[in-house]
Formats: structure tokens, sequence, C-alpha cells
């Protein structure tokens, strides 16, 4: 988020924008090196000739957090969280590692353009994310294996600065001050740029180190659909739920645990979204269909003021762990209502749904009875995100206006949410 018109930044706000700002540079760096690599093949059979081993056939560029990128002569195979995830004992490469060997190629970065791309592709994504087309998506999500963990640390990072200057940003918008227009649109932004981000560390396949981190993360404040659920866009909500998917089924019992202790309706949502995400990617579905309904039903006995929203909640559940074809209509038929007889329909259903759903405005609104973000969850995966994305002959047509900004951050973090909804049919 820029400084300049968003008031003075306390000393916390500018220490966790600068380490945003490092690791996106880290992020640079590790995207220049692997188009190098992509594009300067006889750099690569340079390093082969020179390699101890005589009959390497593949280089592999290692970085100090352990991911790895490994090309051939012919550019690059793949890139990896770990080098075990990329060699096998018997194979035989030459191995470069950062800091020691790299000068070389961060030079030809330079000299080939890879580095001035690399910085282009990744300001993109940070500065101009709430228009990505899918096609500049995918650009990035091809190196998600060095940048994973990157790319989880900054969008930690950019829940945080939000904790610190949330308060100021709904007072600005709110009363109108000077710049209220540009801190709407850098907040709306920011969270389509972490919505990102949350993609590529979460497409996997190597996601046991999100396991791990989660079994380390504080539940009472956190969960890994929380981060983004909690700005309550149906969109935030749904890339929230399929980031949940990618963390595990260990995941399940910390949910049940969330949902047992959940003490507004927001964290009731946030507890039965993640389980429902986990459940269709699990074999245990059917077990915790029947824990996630045995804790709502006591809820909704403990809770009578929420009766309609619990109820929605439930119903919602319930359709997708039941019938999941069902809700994938439902919602269907809900986009193509939505969009009428405009001239500039979408090309197909999938365009169609995703525009509506990037649209669809509060992730808690009932519709039909039904909660959207809920009824949705099925029809994405952990290791697809690029189909949160719209293709680019209709990106453009999807940047949100100003008067949608502004409600987008007025309502974010709120625990509560008004019991009613409305009807599309």
């Amino acid at each position: 988020m820029t400084r300049s018109s968003h008031g003075n930044w306390d000393e916390t706000s500018e220490r966790i924008a600068a380490r945003m700002d490092r690791i996106a540079l880290v992020i640079t760096d590790k995207i220049a090196i692997a188009l190098t690599l992509d594009r300067a093949h006889l750099l690569i059979h340079k390093y082969i000739n020179r390699s101890s081993q005589p009959d390497a056939g593949d280089v592999v560029v290692g970085f100090e957090d352990g991911s790895v990128i490994l090309a051939d002569r012919s550019g690059v195979k793949r890139t990896a969280m770990s080098l075990s995830s990329v060699l096998n004992p018997t194979e035989t490469s030459a191995v470069l590692r950062w800091h020691e060997d790299l000068s070389h190629i961060q030079a030809e970065a330079k000299r080939c353009g890879a580095l001035a791309d690399a910085g282009t592709l990744v300001r993109q994504l940070l500065t101009e994310a709430t228009n990505l087309s899918r096609e500049k998506y995918e650009k990035f999500l091809r190196w998600k294996g060095i940048i994973a963990a990157d790319a989880y640390k900054w969008v930690t990072l950019a829940s945080m600065l939000l904790d610190y200057r949330r308060t100021l940003f709904k007072r600005m918008v709110r009363t109108r001050e000077p710049g209220h227009n540009v801190v709407s649109k850098d907040y709306a932004n920011l969270i389509a740029a972490m919505g990102a981000l949350t993609g590529i560390a979460c497409a996997g396949p190597d996601n046991d180190w999100l396991t791990e981190m989660a079994l380390n993360f504080p539940w009472t404040t956190w969960s890994p659909s929380f981060v983004l659920l909690r700005e309550r866009s149906v969109f935030s909500a749904l890339q929230g739920a399929t980031a949940a998917s990618a963390f595990g089924e260990r995941m399940s019992d910390f949910y049940l645990q969330r949902l047992t202790d959940a003490s507004s309706p927001l964290l009731i949502f946030d507890a039965v979204v993640g389980l429902v995400a986990l459940a269709g990617r699990s074999h245990l579905a059917e077990e915790i269909s029947d824990a996630l309904n045995m804790r709502m039903n006591t809820i909704m006995n403990r809770e009578p003021d929420l009766a309609q929203s619990i109820g929605g909640i439930l119903r919602s559940a319930n359709m997708v762990l039941r019938s999941p074809e069902k809700a994938r209509q439902i919602v269907a038929g809900w986009a193509s209502l939505a969009e009428g007889s405009k001239t500039r329909r979408s090309r197909n259903e999938e365009d169609r749904v995703l525009r509506f759903l990037k649209r669809s405005g509060d992730a808690v609104r009932l519709i039909d009875g039904h909660y959207p973000s809920i009824l949705s969850i099925p029809l994405y995966r952990h290791t697809s995100p690029e189909k949160f994305f719209l293709p680019s002959y209709a990106s453009e047509m999807d940047i949100p206006s100003a008067k949608d900004r502004e409600y987008a951050l007025l309502r974010s973090c709120l625990l509560t949410f008004d019991e009613g909804g409305e009807t599309l049919h």
C-alpha cells in the first residue's frame, strides 16, 4: 500500500511494509533467475559442462530457503520447495548454490531482460491485482515452487498491516477525508494481491509445510481461511476456503474446536467454511459432516436470535456435503439471472459464475436462504488457483467501483451480520 496519502504511518506499520517490500524483491530475484535459465540455454550448457559430475544432464539452482529450480539444456523443467522433491538419489546434476555460484546468472538476468520482466510481473501482481488476468497470473503461478513460502510470508505481513491500519482507513472513508478514494482503491488491491499470493502458496504439490505451520499458529485469532474470509467478500471467502483445503485433513479437528469455541457469527461462519472445504477433499467427509451438524444444532439452540443465519449456514453446508452438484446448479442459476440479457455476456458458464461471485459483495449475505460463498466451495480447488481469474478478454470488465470498494472496506472484519437476505428468482 502506498504511504503518501494515508496519513502518518506509525513505526510498526512502516516496519511491516518494509518487510513486505523486501519479500517482493526476493520473489523478483528468484523469478528473474528462473526466467534466465529458461532463456539462456548456452549458460546452462556452460554449467553442465564444467560440472564435477561428468554425466550431469541437469542444473539445480538452490536458494537460501531450500527451494530449487531444475533445468536442462532446453530450459526450466520444474521448481520445488526442496531438492529432494526434484532429484532421485541416483540422479546426477550440476548443483549451483545461492550466493556462491549465481553471479553469472544474475548478470545474465540483467543483460537478457529477465530481471526487468520479473520486476514487471511482480509489480503487476502486487499493485494491479484487481485487474489481473488469468494469463498474467499463470505466468506467476509457473514459479510457485520457489516462491510459495515467500508468498505466504507476504500475505501474513499484509494481514498484520491491515490490523494496524484498518481503523484509520475506515474512518477516512466514513468521514470522506482527503485521500479516502486512494485508501479504498489500495485496500481493494491489497486484498486481491493477498488472494493471488495465497493461491500461489497453496497450489502445491509440496504442502506439508503448510500443515506444520498451521499446527504452530494461534487458532484463537487465526485459521487458514480466516486470513481472507474476515474481509467479508464472497470472493475472498472462497479463496480462503480453497486455501484451507490445502492445509490438509489434520486441520479438521482444529476447525471443529474453533466452531465449538466461536464467540461471534463470523467465527462460526469461518469454521463451517473451513470444514466444508476440508470435507470435500478428504476421505473423512462423512465424519466431518456428522460432527459439523451436531455442533451447529447445539449453537442454534444456544443462539435463537441467530436462527436465520445459523439455519442458512447449516442448509448451505449440508447441500454442499450431500449434493454438491445441486449446489453448483443453484450458483450457476444465480449467475445467469444476475447477468440477464446484457450485451457483453460471459462466453461460458465458468466465467459467468466467476463474475457473479466477484460482484456478489458480502460473504454473509443470504440469497434464497443460502450463502453463495458456501455453495460455491466445490467449484474451486487449491491446485488450480488460476480459476479465480478471468481471461484477459473479460478481466477489464471487473474492476470494482469506488462505491463497492468503500463498502468492502467498511464491512471488513465485522464479526456480526444482519439477519436477512434477498431473492434471485
